[in-house]
């Protein structure tokens, strides 16, 4: 998965909500600028979170793109750079088969 030519290795979580960054990775990407909105959830690494804000950005999987609404979280949240969660999941369809995974493009509407 790349976001702004970076590659990054993502954890797909089917029951994260969703899609979230960590702040170190956030700021090294040069992303577009975050707007603050600040929403609690639960998981990850501890019961009570809250994001730091969110930003819109366009990722690159299998030579797809997907506009998606990502929140970046606090380093001490999850050691993972990238979770996608159920919001892009929605978008596409993938396969599974034993170890491999594979995603087959946007969902038909």
């Amino acid at each position: 998965m790349f976001i702004n030519n970076d590659n990054l290795i993502s954890l797909l979580d089917i029951g994260s909500d969703m899609c979230l960054m960590r702040a170190g990775c956030y700021i090294k990407m040069s992303a577009s600028p975050l707007k603050r909105t600040e929403i609690q959830f639960t998981g990850v690494s501890a019961a009570n979170n809250t994001t730091l804000g969110e930003f819109d950005v366009i990722i690159h999987v299998d030579g797809d793109s997907y506009p998606i609404k990502v929140q970046v979280v606090s380093d001490m949240v999850m050691r993972l750079d990238f979770i996608m969660g159920t919001d892009f999941l929605n978008l596409i369809d993938i396969a599974i088969t034993g170890v491999r995974l594979c995603f087959l493009g946007q969902k038909e509407v």
